[in-house]
Protein backbone atom coordinates (compact mmCIF):
# COMPACT_ATOMS: atom_id res chain seq x y z
CA UNK A 1 0.00 0.00 0.00
CA UNK A 2 1.32 3.43 -0.90
CA UNK A 3 1.79 5.88 1.97
CA UNK A 4 0.55 9.07 0.31
CA UNK A 5 -3.04 7.92 -0.38
CA UNK A 6 -3.45 7.58 3.37
CA UNK A 7 -2.75 11.30 3.70
CA UNK A 8 -4.09 12.73 0.42
CA UNK A 9 -7.00 10.49 -0.55
CA UNK A 10 -7.61 10.18 -3.48
CA UNK A 11 -4.00 10.34 -4.60
CA UNK A 12 -2.10 8.02 -6.89
CA UNK A 13 1.62 7.67 -6.33
CA UNK A 14 3.77 6.35 -9.15
CA UNK A 15 7.41 6.40 -10.14
CA UNK A 16 9.50 6.07 -13.28
CA UNK A 17 12.11 3.44 -12.49
CA UNK A 18 15.14 2.31 -14.49
CA UNK A 19 14.94 -1.40 -15.27
CA UNK A 20 18.37 -2.07 -13.73
CA UNK A 21 17.32 -1.16 -10.14
CA UNK A 22 16.47 -4.81 -9.49
CA UNK A 23 20.11 -5.90 -9.22
CA UNK A 24 21.76 -7.15 -6.03
CA UNK A 25 24.00 -4.08 -5.78
CA UNK A 26 20.84 -2.02 -5.22
CA UNK A 27 19.72 -3.77 -2.01
CA UNK A 28 19.04 -1.23 0.71
CA UNK A 29 17.45 -0.90 4.11
CA UNK A 30 14.27 1.19 4.16
CA UNK A 31 11.96 1.40 7.18
CA UNK A 32 13.71 -1.59 8.71
CA UNK A 33 13.34 -3.86 5.66
CA UNK A 34 16.23 -4.93 3.49
CA UNK A 35 15.07 -5.30 -0.12
CA UNK A 36 15.97 -4.41 -3.66
CA UNK A 37 15.50 -0.73 -4.44
CA UNK A 38 12.93 -1.65 -7.10
CA UNK A 39 10.88 -3.59 -4.54
CA UNK A 40 10.90 -0.69 -2.07
CA UNK A 41 9.68 1.62 -4.82
CA UNK A 42 6.90 -0.80 -5.73
CA UNK A 43 5.93 -1.09 -2.05
CA UNK A 44 5.44 2.66 -1.55
CA UNK A 45 3.75 3.50 -4.87
CA UNK A 46 0.49 2.48 -6.47
CA UNK A 47 2.29 1.54 -9.69
CA UNK A 48 5.62 2.00 -11.39
CA UNK A 49 6.61 2.76 -14.95
CA UNK A 50 9.73 0.81 -15.82
CA UNK A 51 12.05 2.46 -18.28
CA UNK A 52 12.37 -0.83 -20.15
CA UNK A 53 14.08 0.84 -23.07
CA UNK A 54 14.66 -1.84 -25.66
CA UNK A 55 13.55 -2.29 -29.28
CA UNK A 56 11.99 -5.76 -29.25
CA UNK A 57 9.15 -7.34 -27.30
CA UNK A 58 11.38 -10.09 -25.94
CA UNK A 59 14.07 -7.67 -24.79
CA UNK A 60 11.51 -5.43 -23.08
CA UNK A 61 9.93 -8.38 -21.27
CA UNK A 62 13.31 -9.68 -20.11
CA UNK A 63 14.19 -6.30 -18.59
CA UNK A 64 11.04 -6.28 -16.41
CA UNK A 65 10.91 -9.92 -15.27
CA UNK A 66 11.80 -9.23 -11.63
CA UNK A 67 9.54 -6.19 -11.24
CA UNK A 68 6.67 -8.07 -12.89
CA UNK A 69 7.15 -11.07 -10.59
CA UNK A 70 7.17 -8.79 -7.54
CA UNK A 71 4.11 -6.86 -8.79
CA UNK A 72 2.20 -10.15 -8.98
CA UNK A 73 3.38 -11.05 -5.48
CA UNK A 74 2.19 -7.77 -3.91
CA UNK A 75 -0.85 -7.32 -6.18
CA UNK A 76 0.35 -4.16 -7.93
CA UNK A 77 0.76 -3.03 -11.52
CA UNK A 78 3.72 -2.07 -13.66
CA UNK A 79 3.76 -0.22 -16.96
CA UNK A 80 6.44 -0.73 -19.60
CA UNK A 81 8.01 2.37 -21.11
CA UNK A 82 9.50 2.56 -24.60
CA UNK A 83 12.01 5.22 -25.61
CA UNK A 84 11.43 7.12 -28.85
CA UNK A 85 13.72 10.14 -28.30
CA UNK A 86 16.92 10.75 -30.22
CA UNK A 87 19.79 9.84 -27.90
CA UNK A 88 23.41 10.94 -28.22
CA UNK A 89 24.67 7.59 -26.96
CA UNK A 90 23.05 4.20 -26.45
CA UNK A 91 20.89 4.68 -29.54
CA UNK A 92 20.12 0.96 -29.53
CA UNK A 93 17.58 1.52 -26.76
CA UNK A 94 15.43 3.95 -28.74
CA UNK A 95 13.06 3.56 -31.67
CA UNK A 96 14.37 6.88 -33.00
CA UNK A 97 15.68 6.52 -36.53
CA UNK A 98 13.83 3.27 -37.17
CA UNK A 99 10.78 2.99 -39.42
CA UNK A 100 7.66 3.63 -37.33
CA UNK A 101 6.50 0.15 -38.36
CA UNK A 102 9.06 -1.33 -35.94
CA UNK A 103 7.50 0.55 -33.02
CA UNK A 104 3.98 -0.32 -34.17
CA UNK A 105 4.94 -4.00 -34.25
CA UNK A 106 6.26 -4.00 -30.68
CA UNK A 107 3.49 -1.94 -29.01
CA UNK A 108 0.56 -4.23 -29.93
CA UNK A 109 2.54 -7.31 -28.92
CA UNK A 110 3.17 -5.81 -25.49
CA UNK A 111 -0.46 -4.70 -25.17
CA UNK A 112 -1.64 -8.20 -26.04
CA UNK A 113 0.57 -9.65 -23.31
CA UNK A 114 -0.68 -7.00 -20.85
CA UNK A 115 -4.27 -8.05 -21.52
CA UNK A 116 -3.40 -11.53 -20.21
CA UNK A 117 -1.45 -10.36 -17.13
CA UNK A 118 -3.15 -8.36 -14.36
CA UNK A 119 0.22 -7.13 -13.11
CA UNK A 120 1.00 -5.43 -16.43
CA UNK A 121 -0.93 -2.20 -16.90
CA UNK A 122 0.16 -1.35 -20.42
CA UNK A 123 2.74 0.58 -22.39
CA UNK A 124 3.98 4.15 -21.96
CA UNK A 125 5.98 6.13 -24.51
CA UNK A 126 8.85 8.47 -23.64
CA UNK A 127 8.44 11.15 -24.85
CA UNK A 128 5.35 12.51 -26.59
CA UNK A 129 7.19 15.26 -28.48
CA UNK A 130 9.60 12.71 -29.97
CA UNK A 131 6.75 10.36 -30.84
CA UNK A 132 4.99 13.13 -32.77
CA UNK A 133 8.24 13.92 -34.59
CA UNK A 134 8.77 10.25 -35.49
CA UNK A 135 5.22 9.99 -36.82
CA UNK A 136 5.56 13.23 -38.75
CA UNK A 137 8.92 12.18 -40.27
CA UNK A 138 7.56 8.77 -41.25
CA UNK A 139 4.45 10.25 -42.84
CA UNK A 140 6.61 12.36 -45.17
CA UNK A 141 8.92 9.45 -46.03
CA UNK A 142 7.05 7.54 -48.73
CA UNK A 143 9.61 4.71 -48.74
CA UNK A 144 8.59 3.66 -45.22
CA UNK A 145 5.54 1.41 -45.10
CA UNK A 146 3.46 2.04 -42.00
CA UNK A 147 0.56 0.04 -40.64
CA UNK A 148 -2.18 1.18 -38.29
CA UNK A 149 -1.92 0.07 -34.67
CA UNK A 150 -3.85 -3.15 -34.25
CA UNK A 151 -4.21 -5.67 -31.45
CA UNK A 152 -5.08 -8.47 -33.84
CA UNK A 153 -2.85 -11.50 -33.39
CA UNK A 154 -3.06 -14.20 -36.03
CA UNK A 155 -0.73 -16.64 -34.26
CA UNK A 156 -2.76 -18.37 -31.56
CA UNK A 157 -0.46 -21.26 -30.73
CA UNK A 158 1.05 -21.35 -27.24
CA UNK A 159 1.07 -18.66 -24.53
CA UNK A 160 1.22 -15.13 -25.91
CA UNK A 161 4.50 -14.20 -24.25
CA UNK A 162 6.28 -17.29 -25.54
CA UNK A 163 5.84 -16.14 -29.14
CA UNK A 164 7.97 -13.03 -28.59
CA UNK A 165 11.07 -14.36 -26.79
Amino acid sequence: MAFLPLIFNPFVACSDTPFWCDKDEFVLDFLGEKKLFSEHVQDVTDFIVIMSYRRSTGQVLRTVENELRYARQINKVIFLSLEVSQLMKDGYISFWGLPVKVLWNVVPQLLEIAKADQAMGGVMIHCYRSLVEILRNNSTNKSVETEPLSLQDNNTSGPVADRFY
